[in-house]
């Protein structure tokens, strides 16, 4: 298993960049991330992996609305990602990808017309797969920018979204029945103002969710603890926590962290908010060292690459996979860090 001593001066920046596009260059002084890697092109990006399989599933939008995904297996020893060929699979927007233990994949999305209507699929992979085998998209709710996450025992679902309007926050507790590829989904339940939630739970039960403010660029946290029986969630208060738009969230299980020992590690990454086409990345790392007090202890926060649409999963064998689209609306080229 690897993990990280996350400390900014002690991370030598001398390492040479697979990208030769100057607005993926890193910023001087960032080293974390800045490796990052082109695999493709399109829009918003997710990614999703599991600590005990390697497998890596990808997701994103290309012309006309369609949803492709690929997956790959993580060469440790080059800190790269072998990707397996690209497959369509749906129409649709907004995806959002988990992958528990067991092999289990659910992914959930937006219509591709912009109706409100929410779908997900389950799926199955193991690790060395090129491919998911896939449910066919079933409705489970209405509403926009979904965020989906996986119990690593593959059981249970958290899922939220936006509504319509982009002022409300709902959340969605489900069961899944990995034979039949279904999910029974729990009660549509409004948790929150805001807008583009993300969403992560670790192997006990706890949450994690970020979301951006539905009046300003301000982004807030939530930790919250899942209740399988009712099939609920007991959210702490909004936390503020940062400035940007496009939030995604992290969460490991329990083990031995550097910074704070058994403790859950929280790796939160979104874009800066800006008037033209020129986002800066950002990532806190931090830890519920304490999660009955409803806050996360964060330890780290800096600026480690430009682009937009950035999403963070925890993957194979304790590492880290950040993925983002460029600023470049003509290119819009995809591109991918191992840590």
């Amino acid at each position: 298993m690897v993990f990280f001593v996350i400390v900014i001066a002690a991370i030598s920046n001398g390492c040479s960049n697979d990208s030769d596009d100057p607005e993926d260059q890193p910023p001087p002084g960032s080293g974390f991330f800045s490796n990052s890697i082109q695999f493709d092109a399109g829009d918003d990006p997710t990614v999703a992996g599991n600590n005990q399989i390697n497998a890596i599933v990808e997701m994103h939008v290309s012309t006309y609305r369609h949803v492709w995904y690929s997956v790959g297996t993580l060469d440790e020893d080059n800190k790269k990602i072998n990707w397996g060929p690209g497959h369509q699979f749906t129409n649709g927007l907004y995806p959002s990808v988990a992958l528990a233990s067991n092999g289990v994949v659910v992914e959930v999305h937006e219509d591709e017309m912009e109706q409100g209507n929410l779908y997900y699929t389950v799926g199955m992979v193991s690790s060395g797969d090129t491919e998911v085998s896939w449910s066919s998209p079933a409705f489970y709710d209405t509403g926009a920018k979904p965020g989906i996450a996986i119990m690593p025992n593959g059981g249970a679902v958290v899922e939220v979204h936006n509504d319509e309007g982009e002022t409300a926050l709902y959340s969605h507790v489900g069961t899944v029945d990995a034979a039949n590829k279904t999910i029974n989904w729990g009660a549509s339940v409004r948790y929150d103002n805001g807008k583009e939630p993300s969403v992560a739970v670790n192997n006990i039960g706890e949450l994690v969710e970020v979301h951006m403010s539905q009046n300003s660029n301000t982004l807030y946290y939530h930790v919250g603890s899942l209740d399988l029986n009712s099939k609920t969630i007991a959210w702490e208060s909004s936390q503020y926590y940062d400035t940007g738009e496009c939030s995604s969230v992290a969460l490991s299980n329990y083990y031995s962290y550097p910074l704070f020992p058994m403790s859950p590690s929280v790796m939160e990454v979104h874009q800066s908010h800006a008037t033209t086409d020129n986002h800066n990345l950002w990532l806190n790392l931090g830890a519920l060292t304490d999660p009955g007090s409803g806050k996360i202890d964060w330890a780290q926060h800096f600026q480690y690459n430009t682009g937009i649409t950035p999403c963070v999963a925890f993957v194979y064998d304790g590492y880290m996979v950040e993925i983002h689209r460029s600023n470049d609306m003509v290119t819009s080229t995809l591109w991918y860090k191992v840590e």
